[in-house]
């Protein structure tokens, strides 16, 4: 036999390619199943209740609304821009957001409410209906937003009128 066996310090101290190999790709799954479970459970979690931004004046708290279409990315980042296209310091990257056309849902006649935008770093289901938190934050004067948050599901009537 030509081919000579590995010694214990060859074994440890230098892996094979086929051992690397195999080692990557177990870290490669395993990495993957976290990021999954991860996922997942954040998911679940946006689904309840995530940070959404609104502007000032479309703001009403608790007010149970309904996302009518997603956006285009360009959309929203002109829409998260300053007039003379910089970003606003509290907006690095615009184009980590989410732009919503959302409707105020007053449970009577919903068509008859106007339209607004909601900004979020997750993502709605469009056509479901969500509620505002009852408690928002300025987050960025230059753009007139205020950060809450958004949970899905936001019963019937409306909560602060519109």
């Amino acid at each position: 036999m030509e081919r000579e066996q590995p010694t214990s310090e060859q074994t440890t101290d230098e892996p094979t390619d086929e051992s690397r190999r195999t080692f990557l790709k177990k870290g490669a799954l395993a990495t993957g199943a976290v990021a999954l479970g991860v996922s997942g459970s954040n998911t679940a979690a946006a689904q309840q209740q995530q940070d959404v931004l609104t502007y000032f004046d479309d703001y009403q708290p608790g007010q149970s609304f309904r996302a009518i279409a997603q956006l285009p990315q360009d959309i929203t980042v002109t829409l998260l821009s300053l007039p003379n296209g910089n970003t606003v310091p509290e907006i690095s990257q615009p184009d980590d957001y989410n732009a919503y056309v959302i409707r105020p849902t007053t449970g009577q006649n919903d068509r008859a409410a106007g339209a607004t935008y909601l900004f979020t770093r997750s993502s709605l289901n469009t056509d479901n209906q969500f509620r505002f938190g009852t408690s928002a934050n300025v987050f960025s004067s230059q753009l007139s937003l205020v950060s809450t948050s958004a949970s899905q599901g936001g019963g019937g009537g409306g909560g602060g009128g519109g």
